[in-house]
């Protein structure tokens, strides 16, 4: 038997020389001999005739015969290899000559080829274990080399997708082919197989007609349509369904973020927002909306349960596995080469701000990795970690704190936040049982004090806890005080300017735990929050948002808490987060205790108090109304001071789920359906003598339309004498309030109030409007006259900015500043300063009117009618008590910040009253509400944005509305209209 011609030269080859040729099949495939150079006979006994002149070589002491056609087929492959393009990249990359030869050998020979190549083709170019250090220098060169090119990243998908092909745009041969849509090809195996997707969205676009209208658009406008957004969303989710892989959040993330690199105006959100950043608490998006619809219409999720691509998937190659702390992930979703381009990404970038977010989520698991292996705990050695990842150190580096507290503690990002009130109830009795003389009758005085407003009582309670657990001796000579403890904790400062001086200082220099800094006269009156931590100083909007801020440090960092104030620390961590203290006290755990025990006791006394009143209530054979709710939530918080009326009773209007809440409501309610009480009550002989009752005053005043009053005339003189002589308790004011509403705007009826004398004497007859919290009261007046539209303005305002972008494109042109345009469009400004940004930029697109024959204000007098910009709140105490504003009684707006694109501060200046409010849509809709309330005429110079927003948002008449507001008004519904029609 003889061996075949192949067979027969494989021995030869053998015996030549192993190492020159490390992979057989590949070198089979470059010598490529035809039939005529070897002929194999596989089933032929005789012997073949000979083919070529053989030479003899010495080879391990024996002689071998080599074939002269294979040194011919060298000579030609070594002329190759000098020839290729690709040999002098190669050696500036550092690669050994062996690499290099291999690379060539196997045809990589063009740059086309790196620009196409993915992992699995250099994982079969490098196969042996000695060649894997040759393997990494290759792929991380041609990492970095693609991104100088501005390549596609490194990836490994197939090469017959057509998204895969990084086309700068599409060619003439391209877009006639394209006139009518094309099918997306379904992927192969690999494809289907990689849990990675690599996705150009501009070559997708420029396969479809209508993809190549949006890009033809775009270019032209500017920004896209809501119908063109729809579009782009059929195209992607067409395509992803194409690929027959099932969805993810990574995959949203992947195509959003495609989009915002091809269309820049666009925002992120819009096209996906994961429900953990949503405020409806749901995932939301074009997006997101496409796919459900289209999983549900088709099937698609059903039917990718039975497809052979989807068993594949089941069992993938386990990736990098990760053990850090309390994280434990089975997979890291990229690579160790992918990690360091988008550390090196995150490095030198800051914008755009969703970008720098998806990279920082999809690095996470490896720099908590990096954490858990550096074990940090001193100053140089977090130091040198923020230096590796300097956008902790941006203004809103908390953004990506909380991301990575997120990845190591999942499900436990609100749990502070969201059970911080219930804190307040459990630790009431303790402190008045257990304070005795440990703290001063002052700090007791303001916690418990109802005119305190919640920041301050969130940051007296922790003072009080101080006190409660004192701190433990931290050597054999030094004990901390408990008021070194609380300022270890917390530092008070009367101005911003004192915490710049301590920041700059060398307080803190040694320690590099996080501190929480407020800005106010003393602990019960507080303005401002921060968090200072290692050189950096993050804004907080709450003194609650602080506190959770800090402690998440302390776990994403792995930090020992600070010596002086480390038990009220391990007391928050432990009960709030339920992470493990490695060092917690017996007196930590003791108090942990206590407060578990008297939440669980608090609830069964509720509970009881509220059967006992829904007991007798039903005993009376009355109908329940929300009138008798509040009366009876009110006689607990008179009997039971440290009780709150919401635990009770709490209306829809002011509910944050929108539906009534509170442990009577819900006890009446079982009760009613158990004992089908309504329902017998329509039989009852009280029932029927209740059916005609005698009339009450009858009302109508404005837009206020009451069939009844409540309260009687004697009865509402009362309360209003009550309100002129009593600020406290708080909830007794906003009962009182509510009940006399019916004849208080009867009497701002029948006054018709216009000019800021009267306002004044109105103002003297009802002075809880001064209060701090006055603008409760305006709320509750302006829900009266107008029911139903109390969060019309603050639900709707985001919306406003999605129709107002692509007019304010249009036809904005050289009627403002590019700097006011390019900060509205920026992704670095916050949303506050890009609500007010858009306020502005609305009055220049309905420029004020003339006032008289001989004044008309111009758009910059108008704004800064609207809303001013103050450096410093002091600035605006020294416009409030000079001669400003002295003869108008309108409300004004009043921010602070060093401009209109940086803002921190908002306030409502009304006849002598300063509201301070959270963010600038509170304040743009309390002055609204005034304006409504008070039934007055708008501002003159900025009376016509003024009347934009009052007949947008609430629908209400203005009486002297002008056509270039309802132009406006118009543009709006019909670009909102459109948008609803296409989703």
């Amino acid at each position: 038997m003889h061996c075949s011609g192949k067979s027969q030269l494989l021995g030869w080859i053998l015996k030549f020389s192993y190492s020159e040729f490390q992979n057989m099949s590949a070198l089979m495939d470059f010598l490529d001999f035809s039939d005529e150079e070897i002929r194999v006979t596989e089933s032929s006994d005789e012997e073949p005739p000979p083919i070529m002149p053989i030479v003899k070589l010495e080879v391990n002491d024996e002689p071998t015969e080599v074939p002269e056609i294979f040194h011919e087929r060298l000579r030609v492959r070594n002329n190759l290899f000098d020839d290729a393009p690709t040999r002098k990249l190669f050696q500036e990359w550092g690669l050994q000559q062996e690499a290099i030869d291999r690379l060539i050998g196997c045809g990589i020979k063009t740059d086309a080829h790196l620009m196409l190549m993915h992992h699995h083709h250099i994982d079969s170019i490098f196969l042996r274990d000695e060649q894997i250090g040759d393997k990494i220098i290759f792929t991380g060169k041609l990492q970095e080399w693609r991104m100088q090119q501005k390549g596609l990243p490194l990836g490994c998908c197939s090469m017959t997708s057509p998204a895969l092909f990084n086309g700068v745009e599409c060619t003439e041969m391209e877009t006639s082919a394209a006139a009518s849509p094309v099918p997306f090809d379904p992927p192969d195996e690999a494809t289907a197989n990689d849990d990675q997707l690599t996705f150009n969205l501009q070559s997708l676009l420029c396969k479809t007609a209508k993809g190549q209208q949006i890009l033809s658009n775009y270019a032209r406008n500017g920004y896209l349509t809501s119908k063109e957004q729809a579009i782009l969303c059929h195209i992607i989710i067409d395509y992803h369904m194409s690929t027959k892989m099932m969805m993810s959040r990574h995959l949203f993330e992947l195509y959003s973020s495609e989009i915002i690199k091809l269309f820049p105006s666009e925002t992120i959100e819009t096209y996906y927002m994961h429900r953990k950043f949503s405020a409806t608490k749901n995932t939301a998006g074009k997006l997101y909306d496409r796919y459900r619809n289209m999983s549900y219409k088709t099937g698609y999720i059903k039917n990718l349960g039975k497809s052979p691509l989807r068993h594949k998937r089941k069992s993938p190659q386990p990736k990098h596995k990760l053990s850090v702390g309390s994280v434990t992930e089975t997979e890291s979703p990229i690579s160790q080469d992918e990690y360091k381009l988008s550390k090196e990404w995150l490095r030198l970038n800051s914008n755009p701000w969703d970008k720098v977010l998806f990279e920082w989520r999809k690095s996470a698991s490896f720099r908590m990795l990096d954490l858990r292996c550096r074990s940090i705990w001193t100053n140089e050695e977090i130091l040198s970690f923020l230096n590796e990842w300097p956008r902790y150190r941006d203004p809103k580096g908390y953004y990506l704190v909380e991301i990575d507290f997120d990845f190591r503690h999942p499900g436990k990002k609100y749990d502070l936040i969201s059970n911080f009130r219930d804190l307040h109830t459990a630790m009431k009795p303790i402190i008045i049982q257990e304070m005795k003389e440990k703290v001063n009758h002052k700090m007791l005085e303001e916690y418990f004090s109802q005119a305190t407003d919640l920041d301050s009582m969130d940051c007296l309670l922790i003072r009080l806890i101080h006190a409660l657990i004192p701190p433990a001796r931290q050597n054999s000579c030094q004990k901390p005080s408990v008021t070194e403890a609380q300022e270890d904790f917390v530092t008070c400062f009367p101005t911003v300017y004192k915490i710049g001086e301590r920041v700059t200082a060398k307080v803190d220099k040694h320690s590099p735990e996080p501190r929480i800094f407020v800005v106010g006269p003393h602990y019960g009156c507080l303005s401002q929050f921060y968090v200072f931590f290692c050189g950096i100083l993050y804004k907080q909007p709450t003194f609650i948002k602080s506190l959770d801020l800090a402690l998440k440090i302390y776990a994403v960092f792995n930090m020992n808490f600070s010596q002086k104030s480390r038990l009220v620390w391990s007391f928050l961590y432990s009960h709030f987060f339920k992470l493990e203290d490695r060092y917690i006290a017996p007196k930590v755990l003791n108090l942990i205790n206590k407060v578990n025990n008297l939440a669980l006791a608090t609830a069964n006394e509720q509970a009881i108090l509220c059967h006992i009143i829904i007991d007798y209530h039903m005993s009376t054979k009355m109908m329940m109304s929300r009138h008798l709710f509040e009366l009876y939530s009110s006689e607990i918080i008179k009997l039971f001071p440290s009780e709150t009326i919401e635990t009770y009773y709490m209306h829809r209007k002011f509910s944050a789920t929108k539906n009534t809440a509170g442990k009577l409501y819900d006890r009446y309610r079982n009760m009613s359906y158990k004992t089908g009480y309504i329902k017998n009550l329509g039989k009852s002989p009280l029932r029927h003598k209740r059916k005609s009752p005698q009339p009450k005053h009858q009302i109508s005043v404005g837009f206020v339309a009451e069939t009844e009053s409540p309260i009687s005339q004697d009865e509402y003189k009362l309360s209003k004498e009550w309100l002129r002589l009593n600020s406290n308790p708080w909830d007794k004011v906003l009962f009182e309030w509510r009940k006399s509403a019916s004849f208080r705007m009867l009497d701002l009826r029948c006054r018709n109030i216009w000019t800021n004398e009267e306002i004044l004497s109105f103002l003297n007859e009802w002075p809880r409007y001064r209060d701090p919290k006055g603008y409760y009261l305006v709320e509750i007046d302006f829900d009266f006259r107008h029911p139903g539209k109390k969060y019309d303005l603050i639900s709707n305002f985001r919306d406003l900015h999605t129709a107002m972008k692509p007019i304010i494109i249009q036809e904005m042109k050289e009627k403002v500043n590019h700097k006011m345009l390019e900060e509205y469009f920026s992704q670095a400004t916050d949303l506050d300063s890009m609500d007010c940004l858009l306020i502005r930029l609305i009055h220049a697109l309905i420029p004020p009117a003339r006032q008289n024959s001989g004044q008309k204000p111009s758009v910059t007098e108008a704004q800064e009618d609207f809303v001013t910009c103050f450096p410093t709140v002091y600035k605006i105490g020294e416009r409030v008590t000079a001669k400003v504003d002295k003869h108008s009684p309108e409300p004004r707006i009043f921010v602070v910040g060093p401009h209109y694109g940086c803002l921190s501060q908002f306030y409502v200046f009304f006849c002598g009253i300063l509201y301070k409010q959270p963010t600038f849509i509170k304040s743009l809709d309390l002055a609204l509400k005034i304006y409504a309330v008070f039934n007055m005429n708008f501002s003159q110079k900025s009376r016509l944005v003024w009347s934009f927003l009052y007949s947008h948002f609430f629908k209400l008449e203005d009486r002297y509305i002008a056509p270039k507001v309802l132009n406006l008004i118009n543009k709006v519904n019909n670009l909102a209209l459109a948008t609803a029609n296409v989703a």
